[in-house]
Order: C-alpha cells, then structure tokens, then sequence
C-alpha cells in the first residue's frame, strides 16, 4: 500500500496451475478509488515460495529465487520447502503502471539466495536498492532435518541488499548485518514506496529467535 497514492499492489502464487488461464504467479494493483485496474500473469521459472514483494517510487518488485516447493521430500519427512543451491536469485522490476507481463523485467544475481519478507526498497539513479534478510545453503553439519524450514537452506536470514543496475542488468549482492536473524523485518507503513534508507532499531528485537527489529530514515 502506498500511503502518498491510495494504491495497493499486490501478488498472488500457486503451486500448480489449473488450467491455461492461470499462472504461477499474478501481480495487480487496486487505485484509489478501490477499484482492480490492472491483473496479469507473470511469468516464473517455476514454483517458488514467493511470499511477499517490495515498493519502489516507480516499480513493484517480485522474486523468483532459491527456495522452491518439493512437495516429493514430504514423503522423507522432510519439509515442503527446499532451498536450491543451482537456482541463482532472480527478481522482476514491473512498472507500477503496467498492464502485462510482458512490461516487466526480470534480473539475476550471480548466486543464489532465498527471501521471505523484504524490509524496504528504493531508487538511486538508474539502480533499484533492495534490503532483506537473505538465506543461503545451510553447512551439511548444521543442518536440522525436519525442524528446518526450508530444506538444506534459510536458518541463517542476515540483512543484506540487492542492488540492481538496471542499465547494466547486473545484480549485485552484499550482507548488511552478518550477526542476527533479521527476519520478519519491517518499516512503517506509510514509508512503503518512498525512498529510505533502513537503519537497525534497538525497539522490537525479536530476543527469541534473535532477530532484529529495522527502521527506515528519510535522507
């Protein structure tokens, strides 16, 4: 939701598509005036837990990246998620405008990763910034079998940012924060969609499960 426009952008995925009409995934936005003005396909390499999405001043960005549905390792007692160390992250820039599919573009990054709720995104020039905590494979020795979530991936979730250039098409990958679980990160609401740069806040840290609350700062 953008509180500076009234719209809301939203996205929605599935597992397996029921027919030709639908999709892995579809992206829309609701205006102001609460009515649907645009709802579209959007074409994924595959099923991936894409859970949420991030705002910019010009673009909704989407994820297809590292952690995959394998409903096959329920049957291992493992988990329904797997992290996919072949797969390297990717993410979709479409326009907040666009009506299509076909308007967005799509970008990789050189390794791969998982992200499960963004904390904010922004515009510098030609490149888009994205923080969110990241996870990566987990080391053969640490891992934990049913208790992970995703499996062979995803317990270490650090702040990182993925910095895309979007005249280049690279993607860049850098780790924030290294120390603390940052998931379930989150900015104010009304900052969504506006540019910001995150900062860590010492209110709200998930002591629990070691996490990080995050707050974004107007420049």
């Amino acid at each position: 939701m953008d509180a500076r426009t009234g719209e809301m952008f939203f996205h929605g995925y599935t597992v397996a598509p029921a027919g030709a009409d639908e999709a892995l995934q579809k992206v829309g936005r609701v205006g102001r005036g609460n009515a649907l003005e645009a709802l579209f396909k959007l074409n994924v390499t595959g099923p991936c837990i894409s859970h949420d999405v991030a705002l910019t001043e010009n673009f909704l960005v989407v994820f297809d990246h590292s952690g995959r549905f394998t409903p096959q390792e329920i049957v291992q007692g493992k988990q329904v998620f797997s992290f996919d160390p072949a797969f390297n992250g990717r993410l979709a820039l479409v326009p907040r405008g666009a009506r299509s599919g076909e308007e967005a573009r799509w970008f990789e990054a050189a390794q791969p990763f998982l992200v499960v709720h963004p904390l904010h995104a922004w515009e510098e020039g030609s490149e888009v910034v994205i923080w969110a905590p990241l996870g990566s494979a987990t080391p053969e020795g640490e891992r934990r079998g049913a208790e992970e979530v995703f499996n062979g991936g995803g317990d270490r979730m650090r702040m990182s940012e993925l910095r895309v250039d979007t005249g280049s098409g690279r993607v860049t990958v850098r780790e924030i924060d290294g120390e603390l679980n940052s998931e379930f990160c989150k900015i104010r609401d009304d900052l969504a969609g506006q540019p910001g740069v995150p900062s860590p806040s010492p209110l709200n840290t998930h002591r629990k499960r070691g996490g990080r609350a995050w707050a974004a700062r107007r420049e």
